[in-house]
């Protein structure tokens, strides 16, 4: 579970850089950005056999309480999911 913590911090930092430093043509293409990164939280903390699910919680918690580009359409991509 300690694995899972420490993966979900560090991806969750490195992909708040990656969303906030990348500069995409559309605006569409955030929210689907940030799923990926998502997608490869998972990937590689299950590959090495830590919870994939604690990290993706975590990073999720670290980027969600940050400052975003795109910060609107991002959230608005993500709740058309859970509703």
């Amino acid at each position: 579970m300690i694995v899972g913590l420490i993966m979900g911090l560090v991806i969750g930092k490195l992909a708040l850089k990656a969303i906030n430093g990348i500069n995409l043509e559309s605006s569409g293409l955030y929210p689907v950005f940030a799923v990926s990164l998502a997608l490869l939280t998972y990937s590689v903390t299950a590959l090495i056999g830590a919870s994939g699910f604690l990290a993706v919680y975590v990073a999720a918690m670290l980027i969600g309480n940050s400052e975003l580009t795109y910060q609107s359409s991002i959230f608005k991509f993500n709740e058309g999911f859970a509703g």
